[in-house]
């Protein structure tokens, strides 16, 4: 197994996030800052990996600051992220405390076994727009938006799983196998059709595919529970087998006509 200081946890999901997004994935100072300036979501114009391969300095935050420009984004911090007064630089650029992240972390063997009615397929390419609708609709958000992520399909080291009800997609999730560590992602689950273990049976598929690639660790993440948000995502990963490795606060910018 790995410890909560392995920064593969990090850098997995980070080289995940620029391959999804391509050409819309800057590296700056070791993070990667996704841009997807036509959206003024934090949970998608974000930064992650900052002060994990490298300590941060002020270069590089002016850096994101100067990809972004005028779009909010959120900067997610894991617990060994250098310096140690890496949230204070934060701070004193105006960036503030919002939703936390949890990353979970499990071995690859011995995946779970969950019971459910739907099939659980894995697809190629030919199939991608029928997975990005699913994201789209489980997410609530146009599927122009995900469909940026229709080229993963057939590349090194991801594979993307339909749940299937018959022969209608109606749950997602995505693989990224990145050497000894394995990320999952992208999952999703049609609201007429969610507690019917979906996700469950993705996240034990997609367990399995990560041991049998090699992978020796997965990871995942979902938001940190408070009173007024869901538990389902958090709670299917403590089934599988997850163990709650930190809480990874989010930072984010301030809006662009706040004062200076």
């Amino acid at each position: 197994m790995t410890g909560d200081d392995d920064p593969g946890l990090e850098l997995v999901e980070a080289a995940a996030v620029a391959d999804g997004f391509g050409a819309d994935a800057v590296r700056v100072g070791g993070a990667v800052c996704a841009v997807a300036a036509r959206i003024e979501e934090v949970t998608i114009n974000r930064v992650i990996g900052l002060g994990i391969s490298e300590p941060a300095t002020d270069a590089a935050l002016d850096g994101i600051a100067d990809v972004y420009g005028s779009i909010r984004h959120a900067i997610a911090l894991a617990p060994g992220a250098r310096p140690a007064g890496l949230a204070a630089m934060l701070r004193e650029r105006g960036y503030e405390p919002a939703h936390a992240w949890i990353k979970f972390a499990r071995a690859a063997a011995d995946p779970p076994a969950p019971a459910t009615d739907l099939r659980i397929e894995r697809i190629g390419p030919e199939r991608a727009d029928e997975f990005t609708a699913v994201l789209a609709a489980g997410f609530e958000i146009p599927q122009t938006v995900t469909a940026m992520l229709s080229h993963l399909p057939g590349r090194p080291g991801w594979s993307w799983y339909l749940a299937q009800d018959g022969d209608e997609p109606v749950a997602c999730g995505a693989l990224f196998v990145h050497g000894r560590h394995a990320w999952l992602g992208q999952a999703a689950t049609l609201p007429a059709h969610r507690r019917r273990g979906a996700q469950s049976a993705l996240i034990a598929a997609r367990i399995g595919a990560a041991a049998e690639a090699g992978a020796e660790v997965v990871v995942t993440e979902t938001g940190e529970i408070v009173d007024d948000r869901p538990t389902i995502s958090y709670h299917n990963i403590l089934r599988a087998g997850f163990r709650a490795a930190y809480l990874r606060p989010n930072s984010v910018s301030p809006p662009a006509d706040a004062a200076a």
